[in-house]
């Protein structure tokens, strides 16, 4: 499975790049914002150091400024600014960057990306300031997002990977419990596969291999093969690229031993 996955990357890859070099061509600008954004978020992003993904954005960003593609423009920049927070930008710098994004979008009368973007806002706010602090001033509450029907399944899976994310930070344990299928909301969601959820299935597994170790028998069982199944997600995708993900790896891995009572393996 992983060797016919392998190939569809590598030929994935391929025919991206391509397409990346056909629109430097005299008479391609006009599709170039759309096809960097593309070719980015579905195929390059998985093996692309994190970095690079946020300098193609921009760059995508800048070519749809030029040709008046204002929606690619935007889609590129979100998507540089929620790749910044999955690589670890300073909160206070990605914070920033949300919120003149949010002004762009009142400036042109825009609602497209507009939710995403609070709940990024909301989790920015909480990580900084404490659990209590997930209203964002003159925003809508993510209550009020997630509650929306109009909202969608993938909307609803970024508020569960966020609300994740912040659940085992602050060790809030039974609320991480209400939380921790995200691999399960994303499959149901059918939406394509990013470094956004790639992050919330490495919580999903560090709060999997938790509970494995704070529960008994039957219980443990079912939340270490759980962890287990992904951190065997995460092994596949450490191989496309080890600069992103060989770390979430390694501590998965750590995890799962100390949760076997493999101490001193857990430990190297």
């Amino acid at each position: 499975m992983f060797f016919t996955r392998s190939i569809f990357c590598n030929t994935s890859s391929t025919l991206g790049k391509l397409a990346l070099k056909l629109v430097e061509k005299k008479g391609s600008l006009q599709y170039k914002s759309s096809v960097i954004c593309f070719v980015y978020n579905t195929i390059l992003w998985a093996s692309e150091p994190l970095q690079t993904i946020v300098e193609a954005h921009l760059l995508g960003h800048k070519a749809g400024q030029l040709t008046g593609d204002i929606v690619f423009a935007l889609h590129n920049l979100i998507l540089a600014i929620l790749t910044d927070y999955v690589a670890g930008k300073s909160l206070d710098t990605v914070q920033k960057n949300a919120m003149d994004f949010v002004s762009v979008l009142n400036r042109h009368g825009l609602k497209i990306f507009f939710k995403n973007t609070v709940l990024l806002l909301s989790q920015i706010s909480v990580l900084s300031k404490g659990p209590d602090a997930a209203q964002v001033d003159s925003m809508p509450s993510e209550w009020e997002i997630l509650s929306d029907a109009s909202s969608g399944p993938s909307i609803a899976a970024y508020g569960k990977l966020h609300h994740l994310t912040r659940a085992f930070l602050f060790r809030q344990m039974c609320d991480a419990s209400l939380h921790v299928d995200i691999s399960g909301a994303v499959s149901e969601s059918h939406h394509q596969l990013n470094p956004h959820y790639l992050m919330g299935y490495f919580f999903e597994g560090l709060a999997s291999f938790q509970f494995a170790r704070q529960t008994r028998s039957s219980e443990s069982a079912k939340w270490m093969e759980r962890g287990q199944s992904v951190l065997a997600k995460m092994r596949c995708w450490s191989e496309h690229s080890l600069w992103n993900w060989e770390n979430k790896v390694l501590l998965l891995e750590a995890e799962s031993m100390f949760a076997n009572g493999e101490i001193d393996s857990a430990g190297r």
